[in-house]
């Protein structure tokens, strides 16, 4: 025992196995360079291919490409209104967003903005590692590409825009080159001190978002660099003060808030969102900026759960990407824990960068806007994004301090193995999530290649001047039928799909305009004859397409005029049975409401619902049934908003399903 103690760690591994024996065999596997490279551009391709499905899925996204579409003159005048009326300096900026969502439009720029947005995670986990003198970047970024969040709300990939992201990758990798210098920046030249500079105070201004997560950064740099100091209190604050860095750090950020600072000054803001809550609810404000620090975590989604196990079908596109997701992660995390050995100052890291995560998100926590949306359980945002990189590194800290009490040999090796396993599940399942909300994405995005292939046809299907029918009447209606597309309450959806054909038709003959170098495609996702299904059950890629929204535990609400349920399996020309439970959402003075019910395209029956939910079972010909689908439509006239009673949901809530059985007796 002795001997062993007395020996390396990797001297006691070899001790306790044979030469050639399997834990040998295992961490030589393990320790194969090329094999984790291989791993990892697995795992990051298909986790990240999900991720270009979405663009414009915002209200707000959909307001800056109107503007986009209109030139520059109305660029810049949004952007100043916008600056004035938020009291955000950043917004002088916004050209960024414009231009960023024009060019969205481009299949291979929204690849290039993926490109931006996981070279930013790269360089976050390399800067991150770098700063904690740790050989844990590959740990960090696994962990932060097999734990994200694919969501509508602005977090990837709709907040990949320019706007965001470049601004916080240049900034990352200033701060990679600063702590490469380090103590050697004064023996760099003018014209690089001078660039580096320019290009921190511009990520700071380009984005108040960027400009929190900066400090951020600071805080943690300037924290680590006190506690390795030497002396007193007294000493290490001169050592601090004296160092060429640190001016060169506080410049930037003194010069940016003064900006931000004097014109907010100038321009006090209007907006519920950059403005402080009128009353101090310290419960409220810890539970927001809670929310939002864990916002960008699938495992921090429970209401996922019980559905996935509900409806365990395959994933779209199969399960073999699922399974090498799996496997990549499996190997990536047994790998990086197998030779991890502790980390400095690791608890002292971990507390730090889980507080980091609360302190980029407090500011929208102190705010009235994001603390009602908390009460409604709307929380993730833009700083979510930045939260989840502090609380992925903390929990990286964790797994370094792991490291250091495995042990040697086949215990380390199997705990080594069990953690890998639990990390692949974990991506896994963040992939079977992302891959569900890709599809819902790739349905929301569909309204604009209908209204590309509008553009492209004959002139008189539109109309040069926007004044035929086809422009007139319903062009809404032909690129999005089931109404999915929604902008701010006043926003005028059909003057913005005329506006974005013509848009199109004066670009019909760009070659890479809407062209995708790969097939992405929304895949149909069908029901069972013969199964009840509770509406709050249904696989998830129900929501958001075919014409649901989200549900609630008692069941959930049709979107708009439209919703669908198609059965797949269906026998051909057998007489069948469609029995549901539903209500009606009735606006003020009205006692019913009519629902036609239609399948494959030919009416059924027309329904009074009442707002009292009631069993309806409709007679379902055989002679309608073709092709082994059965695609039941529900049809209303009027889609009621609670937001026209003056309240703040502006769904347009059709009817409500709390169940739903189609059988073929």
């Amino acid at each position: 025992m002795a001997l062993q103690g007395a020996t390396g760690p990797n001297d006691a591994r070899q001790g306790q196995e044979p030469a050639g024996g399997f834990v040998s065999r295992a961490a030589r596997l393990l320790d194969n360079r090329p094999l984790r490279w291989a791993a990892l551009a697995v795992v990051v391709a298909l986790q990240g291919v999900l991720f270009l499905s979405g663009y414009r899925l915002t209200p707000d996204q959909l307001a800056l490409h109107r503007v986009s579409m209109l030139g520059f003159d109305a660029i810049l005048t949004e952007s100043v209104a916008a600056a004035v009326v938020s009291g955000r300096f950043c917004f002088f900026f916004s050209p960024l967003s414009y231009y960023a969502e024009l060019l969205s439009d481009y299949f291979v720029v929204r690849a290039l903005f993926i490109g931006v947005y996981f070279g930013f995670l790269w360089a976050f986990a390399a800067y991150w590692a770098r700063l904690v003198r740790a050989e844990a970047a590959l740990l960090l970024l696994l962990l932060l590409v097999s734990l994200q969040i694919l969501d509508f709300n602005n977090l990837p990939p709709n907040s990949f825009t320019i706007a965001f992201t470049l601004p916080a990758l240049l900034l990352v990798c200033s701060r990679r080159v600063l702590l490469s210098w380090d103590g050697a920046l004064s023996q760099a030249s003018t014209a690089k001190r001078l660039a580096l500079f320019a290009v921190v105070l511009a990520a700071y201004l380009a984005s108040d978002y960027v400009f929190i997560f900066g400090v951020s950064l600071l805080l943690l740099e300037y924290a680590l660099a006190w506690w390795r100091g030497r002396g007193g209190l007294i000493a290490k604050a001169k050592g601090l003060l004296r160092r060429k860095k640190t001016w060169f750090d506080a410049a930037p950020v003194a010069l940016a808030a003064l900006a931000y600072g004097g014109w907010r000054l100038l321009h006090p803001p209007a907006y519920a969102g950059t403005t402080l809550a009128a009353a101090f609810d310290p419960i409220l404000i810890l539970a927001t900026a809670a929310t939002h620090a864990v916002g960008g975590f699938t495992l921090a989604r429970p209401e996922l759960y019980a559905v996935l196990a509900a409806n365990a079908s395959p994933p779209p596109g199969g399960w073999l990407p699922l399974v090498g997701v799996f496997v990549g992660s499996a190997f990536l995390g047994a790998a990086t824990l197998q030779e991890l050995r502790g980390l400095a100052l690791g608890k002292r890291l971990a507390v730090v960068c889980l507080g980091l995560a609360f302190f980029v998100v407090l500011p929208l926590a102190l705010s009235p806007k994001y603390q009602q949306l908390q009460l409604e359980h709307l929380p993730a945002y833009v700083d979510s994004r930045f939260a989840f990189l502090w609380a992925t590194a903390a929990l990286a800290c964790l797994v370094c301090l792991l490291g250091r009490h495995l042990g040697h040999g086949a215990r380390r090796l199997f705990l080594s193995m069990l953690f890998g396993l639990i990390l692949g599940a974990a991506s896994a399942y963040t992939y079977y999530h992302n891959a569900d909300m890709s599809q819902a994405m790739l349905e929301y995005t569909a309204a604009w290649d209908r209204a590309g292939r509008l553009a492209a046809e004959a002139r008189a299907v539109t109309g040069a001047g926007g004044s035929e029918s086809g422009r007139n009447g319903g062009l809404a209606a032909r690129v999005d039928p089931l109404g999915l597309v929604a902008g701010h309450p006043e926003f005028d959806l059909e003057a913005y799909w005329r506006q974005y054909v013509t848009w199109r038709e004066a670009r019909r003959g760009d070659a890479w305009l809407g062209e995708s170098l790969g097939r992405f495609a929304a895949r149909p996702v069908t029901l069972t004859p013969g199964r009840l299904y509770a509406a709050a059950e249904l696989p998830r890629r129900f929501y958001g397409r075919a014409g649901w929204y989200w549900p609630a535990a008692w069941g959930v609400y049709s979107r708009g005029e439209r919703a669908c349920l198609p059965f797949e399996g269906v026998a051909l020309g057998k007489d069948g049975v469609l029995a549901f439970t539903a209500g009606g959402v009735l606006a003020p003075g009205r006692v019913s409401q009519a629902l036609e019910v239609w399948v494959n395209g030919q009416p059924l029956a027309t329904l009074d619902l009442t707002a009292t939910p009631a069993v309806q079972q409709i007679a379902v010909p055989g002679e309608l049934l073709s092709g082994g689908q059965a695609t039941f439509e529900f049809r209303l006239d009027r889609a009621f908003s609670p937001a026209s009673l003056g309240g703040e949901d502006h769904r347009r809530l059709g009817f409500a399903l709390l169940n739903v059985l189609f059988v073929q007796p």
